[in-house]
């Protein structure tokens, strides 16, 4: 899973002795020089600030620091929507994953541990209401 694949990534980065590993942390701000960036964070409710070469905006869809550097986003509207549910299938999975594509989109059927498995499935906008409507029987 990510989760898995994170905690592998976290793990060998802080086996590099030329790496420091500053997490968790929170940028609160940063200011271009030129030929550095000096980097404001908050740590354990400590403020430090930091000079690096390179600041990578990795945090997220709603990244404060692509905001602050006015680096615009364009948003559009699938006509879709993934409804998620975990469910306990009669016969076991096997750690086989399932995808079919149909009309309104892929049908996922993903294994999990106690043979349970996670559904994605993906519906158009219009469908939604139905879909959640749905009793578990």
């Amino acid at each position: 899973t990510a989760r898995e694949l994170g905690h592998v990534l976290l793990e060998r980065m802080r086996q590099n002795p030329d790496l420091e590993v500053i997490a968790p942390a929170r940028v609160t701000g940063f200011d271009d020089r030129g030929g550095q960036v000096r980097v404001e964070i908050e740590r354990d409710g400590v403020m430090s600030s930091l000079l690096c070469r390179l600041l990578v905006a990795a945090d997220g869809g709603d990244s404060a620091i692509r905001e602050q550097l006015g680096v615009p986003i364009r948003r559009w509207q699938y006509g879709q929507s993934a409804v998620v549910t975990n469910i306990t299938p009669a016969k076991a999975h096997a750690n086989k994953a399932y995808e079919r594509f149909t009309d309104s989109g892929p049908v996922a059927l993903l294994p999990m541990t106690e043979q349970r498995c996670a559904l994605v499935w993906t519906v158009r906008d219009e469908q939604l209401d139905a879909v959640l409507a749905l009793d578990d029987g």
